[in-house]
């Protein structure tokens, strides 16, 4: 009988990919994969720390997880694990297994023997598992690097992540290939500072190194690779050379993720970001003059020490001239050992959340600002989820569409947005390709 396996991600794109690497590992050893709400002989909690918020909800998670289901072994790996949670976690009676992630490659083997240990000394009872077949997955987290050494005020990755390192090309393609051949249609890349892809190789050397670019180039000629995208990426490593890269190459969708975190120049500074609103705004112009409908998503981070009441408006005066399609926003909250650990937490609970509420209501504004345009009009969805009379899949620019009608998984098919009720919005399709 299969041990049951079920992951839980929480946090990025990063996250997800080393997720997945975890369940095919899982799944080499003979395991079934199940969802989390299922009955499970072990859970395996991926955590993020990037704020106090996401350390409290792992430990919710957790908790929740061995109180469901108290035979279960109860793993943690992720950020959480391999910064200062470790100890709180180890300390938790709910918590079997805690292994951070420099040693993620190894929690398969040890959440195994521990279940076998259990199993050889009649401490628990295998849940009942038989064939349960799932739908091939269409869309798939490609990390190509991990790591940062950029040191921003805020930021506690560095620390839990390590420095830079880099996936070389021929692993990575190898990985596209098998995967297309398992129905995967769409792959996005992602890494902790994606842009610095391939920095960290010895033969790096001259203004001609763009190895980012040359990945893309060999991803796009893969026979089955539908679509590639690009998750977020630093404004200080991007220019027009990928941009027009970008809009040459019909696989990579017109989805751009530039996290931002503040519209005020004396904000930026003080955070170390290396850049400011003059070269963001610089960015995005290029970025959409090669790209026309370009989908513009940014990260905000709000209450950052020292940050004024009239620098938080510069920053949401400089949001809305963006224009941009999604915004993702966070209240900044004191992470050990980073640079603003040491600095005063001056903007107290109620003006952080005050601030969070005007950027979300501007997320909103914009959001449906840019979505409107496409009421009535035709896009092309690459089907991910299929029903007996609907499909549903995003759009190029990372809306998601729900169409009546039929059309196979991992075919493109054009439908037309009738109107943006709901996070996915409704559609008619119109017709289907291979």
């Amino acid at each position: 009988m299969s041990f049951r396996i079920a992951l839980t991600t929480l946090g990025c794109k990063v996250n997800q990919a080393d997720s997945d690497r975890l369940a095919e590992a899982f799944s080499a050893a003979g395991c079934l994969l199940v969802d989390a709400a299922e009955p499970a002989d072990a859970y395996v909690v991926n955590t993020c720390t990037v704020t106090l918020v996401a350390d409290r909800k792992a430990r919710k998670l957790v908790r929740g997880v061995a109180r469901a289901n108290p035979q279960a072994v109860v793993a943690v790996t992720g950020c959480y694990a391999e910064g200062v949670g470790r100890a709180v976690l180890e300390a938790m009676p709910e918590v079997d297994l805690v292994r951070g992630n420099r040693e993620r490659e190894v929690l398969p083997q040890a959440v195994l023997l521990e279940l076998r240990r259990r199993q050889a000394l009649g401490l628990m009872r295998l849940v009942a598992s038989g064939p349960e077949p799932t739908a091939p997955r269409i869309r798939a987290m490609l990390k190509v690097q991990d790591g940062c050494s950029h040191v921003c005020g805020f930021c506690i990755v560095p620390a839990v992540r390590g420095g830079l390192r880099s996936r070389r090309p021929g692993e990575v393609l190898d990985e596209v290939r098998r995967k297309v051949d398992e129905g995967v249609r769409e792959f996005v890349l992602c890494g902790i500072r994606l842009g610095t892809y391939g920095w960290d190789w010895p033969e790096r050397r001259g203004s001609r190194f763009r190895p980012l670019s040359e990945l893309l180039l060999a991803l796009a000629g893969i026979p089955g690779v539908a679509r590639l995208r690009l998750s977020s990426i630093l404004p200080l490593d991007v220019g027009p050379d990928l941009f027009a890269l970008m809009a040459d190459l019909p696989q990579v969708c017109e989805h751009l993720h530039l996290p931002l975190q503040a519209g005020d120049d004396q904000t930026l500074r003080r955070m170390g970001r290396g850049y400011r609103v003059g070269r963001f705004a610089a960015l995005a112009a290029e970025a959409r003059r090669w790209m026309p409908g370009l989908a513009l998503a940014t990260d905000v981070l709000v209450g950052y020490p020292g940050e004024t009441a009239a620098q938080f408006a510069n920053t949401l005066a400089f949001c809305r001239d963006m224009a941009f399609a999604d915004m993702h926003i966070f209240s900044y909250s004191p992470r050990p050992g980073t640079p603003a650990a040491a600095l005063p937490d001056d903007v107290g609970p109620a003006e952080k959340q005050a601030r969070s509420q005007a950027l979300h209501a501007l997320r909103d504004e914009l959001r449906q600002r840019y979505r409107q345009p496409l009421v009535g009009q035709t896009v092309e969805v690459l089907v991910e989820e299929c029903g007996p009379a609907w499909v549903e899949g995003l759009t190029r620019t990372y809306i998601r569409c729900r169409a009546q009608g039929r059309a196979a998984l991992g075919t493109t098919t054009t439908v037309r947005v009738e109107s943006l009720a709901g996070e996915t919005v409704p559609a008619a399709l119109v017709s289907s390709a291979a």
